[in-house]
């Protein structure tokens, strides 16, 4: 596994956040431990606000989760107890040709 993305929308749950950015943004090859390919990613890039009212600003659309080994999702307020966000959030029925690689 090389690549991550963590996809957020606004009314992510920070805490979710930071677990994800924690454990797979941050370098730890001086520990042994293999680098990934993290990447902060929504469906429309700029200011994504938490539910705590903070903002991260995201540069990357969904196309990078497209090719990524693990793709994070961070909880909205009401989706907690589902099977998936996928009620939010949905992969177009065709990936773009710059997301397949291409």
């Amino acid at each position: 596994m090389k690549t991550v993305a963590c996809v957020i929308d606004d009314g992510f749950a920070p805490f979710e956040f930071g677990v994800a950015c924690e454990a797979f943004g941050l370098d730890r090859s001086d520990d042994g431990v293999p680098n990934f390919d993290f990447r902060v990613v929504a469906a429309t890039p700029g200011a994504v606000r938490s539910k705590l009212g903070f903002s991260v600003n995201v540069e990357e659309d969904l196309s990078f989760a497209y090719g990524a080994d693990l793709v994070v999702f961070c909880p909205l307020p009401g989706t907690r107890g589902r099977k998936s966000t996928r009620a939010w959030w949905r992969w177009p029925a065709t990936p773009s040709p710059a997301a397949r690689g291409r």
